[in-house]
């Protein structure tokens, strides 16, 4: 089931976990690019004035993929990056970089597959991409297989991301941030829930990857109408209401009305307050009309907000929805 890690699951994970911490770089990492290098070929190639110089800067960042020297493959590869924004043929470089992934250089690897696609993915790339991500790309695994997949992490990158997860060697914050807005297999999504009721991950579980979700089965709707509820309502509580404003089936848009229903007659103010009233308008239907009068009822309801709510069952108890 998605609503819990279940103990088959755990067992098969930590199998997994052994199987994939990185063995021992074969070599050390390279020493860090000089940083007036690397800006320099950026502000060369990103400026508007002269094209010359933008073309030339271009071709230094390839000499410098091409190198033999760490340092420059690390410069050349940094850079690279950091120029997505700027228009050119960058699957040219391609080839240039695919040598580069079986580096036992931690520091280039690292770098090396989130510009292998940025370059354009040819057949059997993104084979390599998963493979080296089972082993660990560093702090930027998560994002890279999201990118990848377009967010879709519900086949084997999920899996991946997943046991990445039980990993004790990248930070459990830096996945969870990598997978904003992506859609989740039941495994994975399982163990984010997991890691949401552990009060080291709990907020980061939540905040970067429950309430982005795109694809929130029930499990997750019932963890996040259950984190209505926590004390911190604005980072927590409001958050998890923002996050049920999308990614919910239709088959839990009553239960998610009846939680943000419960939490406008409850509070009158407030980010969670906020975020609800936005749910109960868009959520409301016949179901939810009994709450709805006893919410009209209340005294110090807001003029605005009785107006609509009084509209609302007008609209419910004439056959509306």
């Amino acid at each position: 089931m998605a609503a819990a890690d279940t103990p088959r699951a755990d067992a098969s994970a930590a199998t997994a976990t052994k199987r994939l911490r990185p063995a021992k770089p074969a070599v050390p990492p390279a020493p860090a690019p000089p940083p007036e290098l690397v800006d320099r070929l950026v502000k060369d190639a990103m400026q508007i004035d002269d094209e010359a110089l933008r073309i030339a800067a271009l071709e230094d960042v390839r000499a410098a993929i091409s190198s033999s020297d760490p340092s420059e493959i690390r410069a050349g590869l940094t850079a690279f990056l950091r120029l997505q924004t700027l228009d050119f043929d960058k699957a040219s470089y391609h080839d240039a970089i695919l040598r580069h992934t079986s580096s036992g250089d931690p520091s280039i690897r690292n770098t090396t597959f989130p510009a292998l696609l940025a370059s354009g993915l040819r057949p059997g790339d993104d084979a390599l991409i998963r493979a080296a991500a089972r082993d660990g790309l560093g702090e930027g695994t998560s994002i890279l297989l999201l990118t990848m997949e377009k967010g879709d992490l519900t086949g084997e990158s999920g899996a991946i991301v997943r046991d990445l997860l039980h990993r004790d060697d990248i930070p459990a914050r830096e996945t969870l941030r990598g997978i904003w807005g992506g859609r989740f297999s039941p495994e994975l999504e399982a163990r984010i829930i997991a890691l949401s009721r552990e009060p080291a991950t709990h907020h980061d579980a939540i905040y970067f990857a429950l309430s982005t979700q795109n694809n929130k089965s029930a499990a997750s709707v019932d963890r996040l109408i259950e984190e209505l509820s926590d004390p911190d309502s604005h980072n927590n509580g409001g958050r998890a209401a923002w996050g049920l404003g999308y990614g919910v089936a239709p088959a839990d848009h009553p239960r998610v009305a009846d939680a943000a229903l419960k939490i406008v007659a409850t509070r009158n103010s407030g980010y969670l307050h906020q975020q609800a009233w936005s749910l109960v308008k868009k959520y409301t239907g016949p179901a939810q009309l009994p709450a709805l009068k006893t919410l009209s009822a209340k005294p110090n309801l807001p003029a605005e907000q009785r107006e609509w709510v009084d509209a609302s069952i007008a609209s419910l108890e004439e056959g509306g929805d």
